[in-house]
Formats: C-alpha cells, structure tokens, sequence
C-alpha cells in the first residue's frame, strides 16, 4: 500500500514538473521576474540544480514563507546580503502549489531542459559589455517614449496607472512621484537587464500583482520603460537638495512677507476709527 501511494505521488509530481502543468503555471506567473532555470542570475539566484543543493524540507519552507526565512535561517540570510539584501516576496503560495513549482524547477533542472536557456543567457551577456550601460548625455528616442509612459503623459495601453503614481525616478524625482514605492532611479544597477525585464514583464511584488495581472505592459512598452530606467540610472536625483534649498529659502520669504504685510497693518481698524471720531460733523 505505502509502495503504490509513493508511486502514485511520484507519478504525479513528474507531472505537475511537466511543461504545461501546474508547477510551469506557477513559476510563470510568480517566479520569472526574478529567477530562471538555467539562464542566470537575475534578481535572485539561477534555480538550476537548487535540488542538489538544499534539502526539500529547506526548499518548502522557504518557497512558502521566505519572509521568515530570511530572518531566522543562516542560508536564506547569506543568500539575501548575496542578492543586494533584495528580499524574496512572499507570494502566499498554497502547499499544492508549492509542491508543483518545486516539481516543476526539478524537471527543468534536467541538462536535456536548461542547455538551450544557458546557451541563449552566456550569448546574450557577452554581446552586453559593461560600457554599453553608461548613461548617455541625453536620453535616446526611446527612453524618452519610456519617460512619457512611467510619468503618465503617455497612457498605459491597457490601462494601468503610471508608474510615477506610486515610485519616482531620475532628476524629477523630487518634484514628480509617488512614494508608496521606492525611488527607480537605481533600479538598472540592482536588478540588472534581465532582472529588470522579468519584473516589467510580471511584477512580482503583492501590492502590484493585482493591477497589473489584467493590465500589464505590452513588449513596447516594457521595453520602452527599461531602456528609461537604464539610461536615468546611476545617477543620483541631483534635484532634490537644490529643490529643498530653494523650497525652504521661498517659505522663508513668503512667510517674512506675510508678516511684515501682518503687523502693518495689525492697527488699521483702531487708526480709522480713530480718524473717523476726529472729523467735524457736517453742517446739514
């Protein structure tokens, strides 16, 4: 009995690691934005092999509740100061789904699977020297499409609301954005090219997922969006102490105005007063 029921899971876990089952749904949807199997590192570590690796038990817990992990586990805390402290979302993952993504990473694992993916990854990163990523004087044609679209002068083919709704960016960092997330100006540098593309591509982040799940970027607009962030990145928002600087100077002045404007004229009800009760009375 114990043998046909360990068959039968394991016939089904080769299943669920299959392409187009549910493990293959799973890591779509949640897990490309920052990982691959195979095609190198992007936000997080590539997952190739990650079985030989770690245990299963390790790989659950830290699949299902990676929060938690990266408190308290000396592997998952390594692995987070390893990846610029960028912690692993938690996806809230059920036990049947974590099960399949973990099948599914295992399957994929297998060289006849991942050589293709390495292949494509190693030719792609030569092609990319590191020079190419210097920030231009000016921002090319598409980056400044890519401009329009994160601010909102150009809307989101299908809909969705600009980036600059909740995050900033850039030297208009301070004047323009939002600041339920963070400052993008550096995101080029932490998350990479590839990392950068999965997170455009299917944001992995729980307060994004369900506004862009129906509503994501087209290709165009991915695209047009990375190559912003590539060419604003690595460069600090110059604006913001200036702006601070000429902000406050201004409120200063304002309010000395104000003031001056204030205390002048504290006594005019009383002088006209005053002047009125001096005048002789008119002769009828």
């Amino acid at each position: 009995m114990k043998l046909a029921a360990l068959a039968a899971l394991s016939l089904l876990s080769v299943a669920w690691g299959e392409p187009g089952g549910p493990g293959e749904a799973v890591f779509q949807s949640k897990c490309t934005a920052c990982h691959t199997i195979g095609e190198g590192t992007r936000v997080g570590p590539d997952l190739k092999g990650v079985h030989g690796r770690r245990d299963g038990g390790w790989l659950t817990r830290m699949v299902k509740d990676p929060g938690a992990m990266q408190k308290s586990d000396p592997i998952a805390k390594q692995l987070l100061a390893e990846f610029n402290n960028v912690p692993m979302t938690n996806q809230n993952l059920t036990d049947a789904e974590v099960t399949a993504v973990l099948a599914y990473i295992r399957e994929q694992s297998a060289p006849a699977h991942a050589a293709a993916g390495a292949a494509s990854f190693t030719a792609q990163t030569k092609a990319e020297p590191k020079a190419a990523r210097a920030r231009p004087a000016k921002l090319s044609r598409a980056a400044l499409r890519g401009r329009a679209l994160f601010w909102g002068k150009t809307p989101l083919a299908k809909g969705a609301p600009a980036c600059g709704s909740c995050h900033t960016a850039g030297q208009r960092a301070v004047l323009l954005g939002g600041t339920l997330g963070p400052d993008l100006t550096g995101a080029f540098d932490k998350f990479g090219e590839a990392g950068l593309a999965g997170i455009l591509a299917a944001p992995p982040y729980p307060t994004m997922v369900p506004i862009f799940a129906k509503r994501g970027l087209t290709p165009q607009e991915q695209q047009q969006m990375k190559t912003y962030l590539k060419e604003v990145g690595g460069q600090p928002s110059r604006l913001v102490l200036p702006a601070l600087i000429v902000g406050g100077t201004a409120g200063v002045v304002v309010l000395f105005a104000l003031a001056q404007v204030l205390w002048r004229r504290r006594l005019g009800p009383v002088r006209e007063a005053l002047v009125w009760r001096r005048r002789p009375a008119r002769s009828v």
